[in-house]
């Protein structure tokens, strides 16, 4: 069914109309004079509890409930229905402000501007109907207050639940069937309540200060139910995570460890955006992350970490434990910016730490989903998550170490040619996408003649050292042969390839080396190709990308990276020099 907003719209306008003609009627037909002290107090206490109940609402699926009903029922059969239309209202006001702006400081407006009017009209009609109903029964003394309260109560529950359905498919534009457990919460509420409100009411024959011991039973009633929920809902949680730790274990590469884990953390958190990063606090300063997943506009430029010294975010993660930001925007302990401060309300932070020191971050960011989600304290859940990463870098740092250390380049401590045509063949045989640039040192030739070998050495290593530093941990950078230099980036665009090839092309210029008293400034050209976009073979990516790396950039003055496009080529330099969006 495809959404329609004019209906949900008319819905609202009729909750709204008929809202303002019920409160008109209650206002002016309401007797106040007729409440006494007693019953002054009565409704104070009923309000103090109404507002103590919805701090602990109990969430079920898609629905949140609580055993303010048991009240509003009471206090219907006791004052009328027009004395409580006014209390609930005054009740809704007040919870709405003490609750969500003063507690949770999250301002939900469209929620409570359905809940207010929806409420008001439930107690109305089931009041209204309920009478006419017991007006043919006629029934008298306690057993018509009986079935007046198991009535009113019935009403009540089933008005609601009709309201909130019509509402539900309105506004998604599709009908969403009750849960197994929502009904069994909804019978549980409608038994609970009936029996309360009729306890109540016996309390109230013989004194209105009995009432609170009721009253407090029922606030204890639900706290204990909430609690229950919570501790259920986080049995659940924690069953989903050692799910994913189990899959963190089994999956071999650790890239598909990160991929695998970030996907899992869907089922179990609703994000928007979540990032893994691993990194070495003491040398690098800033880091993209092995794997990332969300919204479609945010590329991996805006998910640059900067953990630098100058950093604010990695600085308050140096205290060790998760950190959350409940308002980004105005949070003065991290600083986001771009796109991605766009589409975060809510942020996590959990550092993975190895050996006392960080080595990672798991990075979470969303909106009122996630808000929510945090108030039932998620903290746990994150540490354990960050703790099993930890030991999955640990396991593929010294798998990788093992595996690779007779696999390097002498001179430059890159992989060599053996492992980078290992690496591809594995990826085309698996079928993993993967982006591969091919660096070449603009006028290596010049230097080594002018120079010498020995400076241009240093030249390799101080490039070397770079690309390492700015490269993800699972990216694969080679010596391929001479003054060429290239870099597997698995599972990755070209798009973010460029980004972090241009990136590295930058500090590169940037970069001086000392030979006596000169500066020796050097550049370098890359050319990226990406597989299978463009070859469905090892040679031919390598082809396309030496292609563009001399065609396009060598021939068109050097010191560029250029993407190669069938046909059309486009240079890296204005596309990525405007991506500065990060996290600092």
């Amino acid at each position: 069914m495809k959404k329609n907003k004019i209906p949900h719209s008319i819905f609202r306008l009729f909750l709204y109309i008929f809202t303002g003609y019920i409160l008109f009627h209650c206002i002016s037909d309401a007797n106040f004079k007729d409440i006494d002290l007693q019953g002054f107090v009565l409704l104070i206490i009923s309000l103090t509890a109404c507002i103590a109940m919805r701090t602990m609402v109990i969430d079920v699926g898609k629905m949140s409930l609580d055993f303010t009903d048991t009240l509003t029922v009471f206090l219907i059969i006791v004052f009328g229905v027009e004395i409580s239309v006014i209390f609930e209202l005054i009740s809704l006001v007040i919870s709405f402000i003490f609750i969500d702006i003063h507690i949770k400081k999250r301002l939900n407006l469209s929620r409570h501007l359905f809940n207010i009017p929806m409420f008001i009209i439930n107690i109305y009609l089931s009041a209204k109907i309920a009478e006419d109903i017991l007006r043919h029964i006629n029934l008298s003394g306690f057993a018509g207050k009986i079935v007046a309260f198991l009535l009113i109560m019935l009403l009540y529950i089933l008005v609601n639940i009709t309201f909130i359905q019509i509402e539900s498919t309105l506004k998604s534009g599709k009908y969403n069937r009750m849960s197994h457990e929502a009904r069994g919460m909804i019978i549980t509420n409608y038994i609970v309540s009936t029996m309360v409100s009729i306890t109540l009411y016996i309390a109230y024959q013989y004194s209105e200060y009995a009432c609170v011991l009721v009253i407090g039973n029922l606030i204890i009633i639900q706290y204990s139910i909430y609690l229950f929920k919570k501790l259920q809902a986080k049995n659940e949680a924690i069953k989903t995570l050692l799910k994913i730790t189990e899959d963190i274990v089994k999956y071999g590469d650790f890239r598909d460890k990160c991929k695998h884990l970030i996907i899992s953390l869907k089922e179990l958190i609703p994000y928007t955006v979540c990032a893994v990063y691993t990194f070495d606090i003491e040398n690098d300063a800033v880091v993209y992350p092995v794997a990332y997943n969300g919204n479609e506009d945010i590329d991996i430029g805006e998910m640059m970490f900067n953990i630098s010294e100058t950093g604010k975010t990695i600085r308050t993660l140096m205290e060790g434990k998760v950190y959350i930001s409940k308002n980004v925007d105005k949070d003065q302990k991290i600083r986001i910016t771009g796109k991605l401060l766009q589409v975060s309300e809510v942020m996590i932070f959990a550092p993975i730490i190895i050996k006392g020191k960080i080595s990672g971050v798991i990075m979470i960011s969303g909106g009122r989903e996630l808000s929510e989600f945090v108030d039932n304290g998620i903290q746990e859940i994150i540490s354990i998550l960050s703790n099993q990463m930890a030991l999955a870098i640990e396991n593929d740092t010294f798998y990788r170490s093992m595996q690779m250390q007779a696999n390097r380049d002498t001179l430059t401590r890159l992989y060599n040619r053996r492992v980078f045509d290992r690496e591809i063949e594995n990826l085309i045989e698996s079928e993993t996408p993967f982006s591969l640039v091919m660096y070449d040192v603009d006028n290596f030739k010049t230097v080594n003649d002018n120079y010498g070998h020995l400076i241009g050495d240093e030249v390799l290593k101080s490039i070397s050292d770079i690309i390492m530093k700015s490269i993800r941990k699972t990216d694969i950078p080679c010596r391929f042969g001479g003054e060429e230099i290239a870099i597997i980036f698995k599972d990755l665009s070209k798009e973010d390839a460029l980004i972090i090839s241009e990136r590295i092309r930058e500090r590169v210029e940037e970069m001086n080396i000392k030979v006596g008293e000169e500066n020796l400034k050097i550049t370098i050209s890359g050319g990226i190709a990406s597989y299978p976009e463009d070859g469905n073979e090892k040679n031919s990516v390598i082809d396309n990308a030496d292609t563009v790396l001399y065609k396009e950039c060598k021939e068109r003055g050097r010191n560029r990276v250029c993407v190669f496009n069938r046909g059309i080529n486009k240079e890296a330099g204005a596309d990525c020099r405007d991506k500065q969006s990060c996290s600092q």
